[in-house]
């Protein structure tokens, strides 16, 4: 029995222990660089601007997408929303049809009201189902008035 034990202490001092290495340079940067919710939250409010412009256009022709992108502007204290297009026929009836067709498809089609576009940007401008404390109740609408 001893030799048994023996043997078996060896064999575990011996077997080299499986280690993991830590994260890379890159990966702990990543790790350790902070992303705010204000970050976060323009980065998906462009995704879904481009998303809505791309909608727009595959269903008319009256313009060419050059770009699109949301920022938030320090100095004024506003999120905003910049579209970049190439009007095939330049009208301003032409501008008013696109823009509308915009935000509707920002605010969930025509079928939904104007109560879903504060829901949607909460959502933009969120954890994913995670809300702190010390959030505002009615961030949504918040987020639209500076929108």
């Amino acid at each position: 029995m001893n030799q048994f034990l023996g043997l078996l202490i060896i064999v575990i001092i011996a077997y080299p222990a499986k280690g993991y290495p830590d994260p890379g340079k890159t990966s702990q940067w990543l790790i350790n660089s902070p992303v705010s919710l204000m970050d976060w939250g323009v980065f998906h409010a462009e995704k879904d601007l481009k998303e809505s412009v791309r909608n727009i256009e595959e269903n008319t022709d009256m313009f060419h997408h050059l770009g699109s992108f949301a920022a938030y502007d320090w100095e004024e204290d506003e999120i905003q929303f910049i579209v970049r297009v190439e009007y095939k026929d330049i009208t301003h009836t032409g501008c008013k049809i696109v823009r509308k067709a915009l935000i509707n498809d920002l605010r969930g089609g025509e079928h939904n009201k104007w109560d879903y576009l504060p829901i949607r940007m909460e959502g933009w401008f969120s954890n994913e189902g995670f809300r702190r404390g010390d959030q505002p109740e009615d961030i949504g609408k918040k987020l639209m008035n500076i929108t």
